[in-house]
């Protein structure tokens, strides 16, 4: 896949980097050569953070950008007809990858402010939301009764819920027409719910799962009201 301008710009920094001797190592692609020649695994991105040297340092708003990417990348997905999860779950991994990456700089290093540990946790978060999400999704797609299709529109607006909310997780009021909308999510919601209570013979398992997520984006839509002017 092509990387946009900024990681490329970072990746080849880091590469750069990298091959600089620290102390009596060398970093190699295929792991750590020491000066006795005892060659060291390279360790998994997936499991442990990357270590970098301690004389690299990365701009602040260099990584404040990559997150923005990935945050936007991770909205793309998002919209108020769907959650295009069919697609997100392709680029699941690629994703993964580049949320363990900026993990690894963002725990390595002390020098960002708060503004960066924000962005990068509730990056993290927004993207474990919506690979549950996914999950849930393509397990009630098939929507064969009421209730289940309940279910799969009650989840898919928790994940498009993300749309209203900015870069650091916090309601973003700044949206046209973010009043209106909180208060049509809200509205179609309490309605699935009516219907939901309404069928005949709930299965135990579907009223779990459709309390829980309902719950969930009423709670959420509660915060979102709580910084409408007037909002109640």
């Amino acid at each position: 896949m092509k990387l946009s301008s900024p990681l490329l710009l970072l990746s080849m920094f880091v590469s750069l980097a990298i091959t600089i001797p620290t102390s009596s190592e060398f970093v190699t692609n295929k792991g750590i050569t020491t000066g006795e020649n005892h060659r060291v695994p390279p360790r998994s991105m997936e499991t442990q953070y990357i270590r970098f040297p301690p004389n690299l340092v990365f701009p602040t708003t260099l990584v404040e950008g990559m997150l923005e990417e990935i945050i936007q990348r991770l909205k793309s997905f998002l919209s108020w007809e769907m959650f295009d999860f069919v697609q997100f779950r392709y680029a699941i991994n690629v994703l993964k990858e580049k949320v363990e990456y900026m993990r690894s700089i963002v725990h390595e290093y002390r020098q960002f402010d708060t503004i960066i540990g924000q962005k990068f946790k509730y990056t993290q978060n927004m993207f474990r939301m919506m690979v549950d999400a996914a999950e849930l999704m393509d397990f009630y797609t098939a929507q064969y009764t009421v209730e289940q299709a309940l279910i799969f529109k009650t989840i898919q607006l928790n994940a498009q819920l993300l749309i209203l909310h900015d870069s650091c997780g916090m309601p973003n009021t700044s949206l046209p027409g973010f009043t209106q909308t909180v208060a049509r999510v809200k509205q179609s919601l309490n309605y699935w719910r009516e219907v939901f209570n309404n069928v005949t013979e709930n299965s135990p398992a579907l009223l779990l799962v459709f309390s829980s997520e309902y719950t969930k984006a009423s709670r959420t839509i509660l915060v979102l009201q709580s910084h409408v002017k007037g909002g109640d």
